[in-house]
């Protein structure tokens, strides 16, 4: 059945969101400081990995890539700020400038900066699906591919039965990787140091059925080809089909992965920063690296359903989901004392001073309280003693004269201040 959306079967180069943005990695900086000193690190890169191969050839082993990576730290975004270029010839993938950026580490130092504070979202069985997305929508025969599509996890099984039990499940997806991108079930056993068994049956039909493709595929796409065939020349290669099928099939990644990262940044908050065309995330082939605590307040099962629904309107009946960070290195990050800069301590002084001034104002206010209520009790016990000893005025509104002065009562305070002045008189005259 075709999808609701055609998808083109020749494509045109078109300008990739992602080149031209900067993307930042929210990782504390003293992760990658603590990691970069910790014996874990190996001094020899995974050379199965192309991530890897390419950070090879900058860098003598991941310390000083990581060593480099720290210069990138932006302070006010809390996080390392990360490009993404794509090849000379502008298709395919992106891939982070210098290969400093997640997408270029090791997949153990990767998880172990990001396993506790992101979420990894994958198109799920991806190079399979958007083949067969792409074949259903141009009436290409694609059988064995759907067969597989439809029946993952029993094939796998099957695959792995045929080997002895000598393959792993991720080894055994990394064959049907393989096989979508024009591989052979020879290379893929040479590749993983396998001992050799019959090919099985699906994996002959599946590894045919993607020439025939393939075919159907170069022949929509001329140039596109030529391309690619200059380029594996230049390099020395001559898998020329090979090289444009796996670089057709990531182009459409990319545009799938693309279409829903415009969309994040653009009309969610999950991917936004302080700052124009910078943003929070990291593109990883299939997938992309979102902050947890973003998604979390955006909603886990509700973007899912979006990012879905994304996919669809862009003619690709794929489906985006949230796999477990799992195999990271067993260490514990500490902390770091950080000295205060001049400014701080300028402004701690500062504040401390402020906060002395208020204890000071405030004793005040209480001595000055504790005076007042003195002088009340003083008075009181005075006008009592007067008023037994002598006499006690009952009204007011009269004159008193005492010794020459003269007093006017009309009102309480009048009243008190002729007690006041009368105990003295008195006290005098006696």
């Amino acid at each position: 059945m075709n999808t609701a959306i055609q998808i083109p079967l020749a494509i045109t180069q078109t300008p990739s969101f992602i080149v031209g943005k900067t993307f930042v990695e929210q990782i504390p900086y003293h992760y990658v400081e603590q990691l970069m000193q910790n014996e874990c690190l190996k001094d020899k890169w995974n050379l199965t990995n192309y991530s890897q191969v390419v950070a090879s050839q900058s860098y003598m082993n991941e310390k000083e890539q990581l060593r480099s990576y720290s210069l990138n730290y932006n302070k006010k975004l809390n996080g390392f700020a990360v490009k993404y270029i794509k090849a000379k010839h502008k298709w395919g993938r992106v891939f982070p400038s210098k290969s400093l950026g997640l997408t270029s580490f090791a997949k153990k130092t990767r998880n172990t900066f990001i396993k506790d504070t992101y979420y990894d979202f994958d198109l799920k069985n991806a190079q399979p699906e958007i083949l067969r997305c792409i074949c259903q929508s141009n009436d290409i025969p694609c059988d064995t591919i759907t067969k597989y599509c439809n029946e993952r996890e029993e094939i796998m099984e099957d695959i792995i039965k045929a080997s002895g039990n000598k393959c792993s499940r991720d080894v055994v997806k990394n064959l049907i990787i393989s096989l979508s991108f024009y591989g052979g079930f020879d290379g893929w056993l040479k590749d993983h140091d396998i001992e050799p068994f019959p090919e099985p049956n699906i994996v002959k039909k599946y590894r045919e059925e993607v020439r025939s493709i393939a075919t159907s595929l170069k022949n929509a796409n001329i140039e596109f080809y030529k391309t690619m065939e200059r380029a594996k020349k230049a390099k020395g290669g001559t898998n020329f089909m090979g090289s444009f099928l796996s670089t057709y099939l990531q182009e459409y990644e990319l545009r799938i992965v693309e279409n829903v990262l415009l969309w994040l940044c653009q009309s969610t908050n999950v991917c936004k920063t302080e700052l124009p065309n910078h943003y929070l995330a990291t593109y990883e082939f299939d997938g992309l690296k979102l902050l947890k605590q973003n998604v979390d307040k955006h909603g886990v099962d509700k973007l899912l359903d979006q990012m879905n629904a994304k996919n669809k309107e862009f003619g690709f009946n794929i489906i985006w989901e949230v796999k477990p960070i799992t195999k990271f290195y067993d260490i514990k990050f500490t902390e770091p004392i950080i000295p205060k800069t001049l400014k701080e301590q300028k402004a701690e002084i500062k504040e401390q001073a402020k906060q002395e001034e208020a204890k000071l104002d405030a004793a005040a206010d209480e001595a000055d309280l504790l005076d007042k209520n003195i002088k009340k009790a003083l008075y009181t016990a005075m006008k009592t003693d007067f008023e037994k000893t002598h006499c006690k005025i009952t009204t007011t509104g009269f004159f008193l004269e005492i010794r020459g002065d003269k007093y006017l009562m009309r009102n309480k305070k009048q009243l008190y201040d002729a007690y006041e002045h009368l105990a003295y008189q008195i006290d005098e005259i006696k």
